[in-house]
């Protein structure tokens, strides 16, 4: 769970869309939701009051009974979730305007879910500079990233130094 090879628990920083709008779409604009980014943040968090529904009215809160069975909750090892908007020109003339002082945070690991091509193209420089180890971009929805894309994410990671990892399915990621 959240380890970087041999090392102690990892500091984590998530990036993800905000609440989708619920306005027209503007034209030359790409939509992105939440859905899936939301799951993966309650999960980390231990927050599953409406998302562990296998059990249904059987539930028997076995994430609360059994804490070493499920050591689900990484709360403080999230050192920030950064909401990017929800809908965002189709073209991107600076990614980094998308972050508070246009930089990311002191961290590990990055999980980038469901965001923007040319911020993700963006993200192996915006983590090198602050030292971090690891960039995990999801691919649950084949819209979320396209090839070519993956392959110059993976280009400039390897040139930084930077693990990556585009897991599809997310649950399938091995270490």
């Amino acid at each position: 769970y959240l380890r970087l090879a041999g090392s102690a628990i990892m500091k984590l920083l998530i990036i993800a869309p905000q609440e989708p709008v619920k306005t027209p779409k503007k034209e030359f604009t790409i939509r992105f939701d939440n859905l899936f980014s939301e799951r993966v943040i309650r999960h980390l968090t231990n927050d599953y009051k409406d998302l562990c529904n296998g059990c249904g009215n059987d539930c028997n809160f076995c994430r609360d009974r059994f804490p070493l069975l499920y050591p689900v909750d990484f709360k403080e090892k999230i050192v920030d979730i950064i909401r990017l908007p929800s809908e965002m020109l189709y073209y991107l003339d600076d990614p980094r305007e998308f972050f508070p002082d246009r930089k990311l945070p002191a961290h590990d690991v990055v999980l980038a879910i469901n965001v923007h091509e040319e911020m993700l193209m963006a993200l192996p420089e915006m983590i090198a500079e602050v030292g971090g180890k690891a960039l995990v971009a999801p691919g649950e929805d084949p819209r979320w990233l396209g090839k070519w894309m993956r392959g110059e994410v993976k280009k400039r990671c390897k040139k930084l130094g930077i693990e990556v990892s585009f897991p599809k399915p997310f649950c399938a990621m091995k270490d």
